[in-house]
Parts: structure tokens; C-alpha cells; sequence
């Protein structure tokens, strides 16, 4: 089944192109690598698919999610879609936490505000992804602020919040980029058993 359409995707800011008539599809169980030298608009790309277009960005073109062209989302029905359905790994992770919360209060925000469970329930699969994830001292990492964690943990954090969320497509930019061999060869594994599970990986 298909998952994800882009159709004719052109991207410029101002007067300079980054992408010009890109077209793909993707299906269930598919993954997708996107390679290009810096600057040549992979995590910009990344950025479009959940939404997030950045100021001055000219976007032509289409992106299709089981059928929705998502350009025509209101930002309620991003909201629920990002995060659930399509999830996004970013390449700095250290970008995507508040330095004054702890880990715990990162997790919970993030998974309660996509699925109604219980605080005890949404620690409980972050918990689970941790530990899988090479997280083995999880419980204790939970009461850490993030600038007390090097970079590849909390890649791996976050990247655990995410799977705990279940989504259907996951945009991962440079997942393994902050972590060691070990580490990125526990990763790769996890991404095959999903992939082979049905989920969908750019």
C-alpha cells in the first residue's frame, strides 16, 4: 500500500533553488535514503514532510500521506498527524530540548500530547525503547537535564519518544550521527525490524 507521494516537489528561497521537480513514491515497508552534499536541502526536504516550511521558502508541488495532500492541513490536523503518523528525528537533538526540563517531563509532553494514556503507561514504552536502545541506566536518565547527556544519548532519547509513539513513517535525518559503532549497529538493527514490520523510513 502506499504511504507517501511526493509529486513534482520544488523547493527555492528567494531567488535560489534547492530542489527542483522531485517525484517519489514510497510504500509500506520501504525506506527511501536521500543523499546530497551539505546545503543541498536533505533536511529541508526532511522539514516539508512534517510540515514545517521555513520563512521564505517557496514550496511547488505536492506531498501525498494515504492519499491526503498534506499542503491543504490545517495546523490542527498537522498536529495530530506529526508526532503519531509521521515522526521526525532531527540531526541536532540537543535543538529539540528545553535546557531548564528534565528528560521525564520531555517524554511525557511529547507522548501525552498524542495519546490519551496514563503518565505510567507513556514512561513505561519510552522506558522499553530505552533500554533496546542501549539506554541501560534509563530510569536514572530520566531525572538528568539535557545538557548533562552527550549528544548520541540524547539522540537516542529522542529517537526512543518517537518509536514509542508508534508512527507509520519515520523521517530520520543522520540518526547515527552522534553515536559510536556499537551504538549506530544497534540502531541499524532496530530500523530493519521496523521496516520489516511494516514501517515506512526516509
Amino acid at each position: 500500500m502506499e504511504q507517501l507521494e511526493i509529486r513534482n516537489l520544488s523547493l527555492q528561497i528567494g531567488e535560489v533553488p534547492v530542489l527542483r521537480d522531485f517525484s517519489c513514491k514510497i510504500d509500506m515497508g520501504e525506506s527511501l535514503t536521500i543523499i546530497g552534499e551539505s546545503g543541498s536541502g536533505k533536511t529541508l526536504l526532511a522539514k516539508l514532510l512534517v510540515g514545517h516550511i521555513p520563512q521564505g521558502m517557496t514550496v511547488r508541488g505536492n506531498i501525498f500521506f494515504k492519499g491526503v495532500d498534506l499542503g491543504k492541513l490545517t495546523v490542527k490536523q498537522w498536529q495530530k498527524l506529526r508526532g503519531r503518523d509521521i515522526a521526525y528525528l532531527v540531526q541536532n537533538p540537543m535543538s529539540m530540548f528545553n535546557p531548564f526540563q528534565k528528560i521525564e517531563a520531555h517524554i511525557l509532553e511529547t507522548i501525552l500530547s498524542h495519546e490519551k494514556c496514563s503518565k505510567r503507561v507513556a514512561l513505561s514504552k519510552a522506558l522499553e525503547w530505552m533500554k533496546r536502545l542501549n539506554l541501560d541506566d534509563a530510569i536514572s536518565l530520566l531525572k538528568k537535564y539535557p545538557f548533562e547527556l552527550s549528544g548520541g544519548m540524547l539522540q537516542r532519547i529522542m529517537l526512543a519518544t518517537i518509536l514509542s509513539l508508534d508512527p507509520q513513517v519515520i523521517i530520520l535525518d543522520e540518526p547515527t550521527s552522534a553515536v559510536d559503532c556499537h551504538n549506530c549497529s544497534t540502531i541499524s538493527a532496530i530500523l530493519q525490524e521496523l521496516q520489516n514490520n511494516g514501517k515506512t523510513l526516509i
